[in-house]
């Protein structure tokens, strides 16, 4: 016959654990614990503390990239997507992510505040 253990508190943690990260990531942190910018307001004033990018314009509508990046010194809100696809980093061509962070602090791709980088080309 079949005995039946109860889990034990290593397995209860582990499946906590991993429910959390599934929650935040439903929440739109991105991988490093980046927040997403949800709305084209946040990405707004997100997009005006970025300083070292020098933005100067901002537009919101239907682009091949959700949620919130610029490109050069304009910023973006792309409307419609997933969750996932607000918070992707890798952004396709010169685009780059903007991160509103809960502390206030904003970020450019993968978390640097001083020099964004050109994202990764698409494979």
């Amino acid at each position: 016959g079949t005995l039946n253990h109860p889990p034990s508190p290593q397995h209860i943690m582990v499946f906590y654990i991993a429910a959390f990260s599934l929650f935040l990531l439903n929440l739109g942190l991105g991988a490093a614990g980046q927040t997403a910018c949800l709305t084209p307001a946040e990405c707004l004033k997100q997009s005006q503390v970025l300083t070292n990018v020098g933005i100067t314009d901002f537009f919101t509508g239907s682009y091949t990239t959700s949620g919130c990046f610029y490109e050069g010194k304009t910023a973006y809100f792309g409307l419609g997507g997933t969750m996932d696809s607000m918070i992707q980093s890798d952004l396709a061509g010169e685009r780059n992510r903007i991160w509103c962070n809960t502390d206030g602090s904003s970020s450019g791709t993968n978390g640097q505040t001083d020099s964004p980088t050109k994202a990764p080309s698409p494979r």
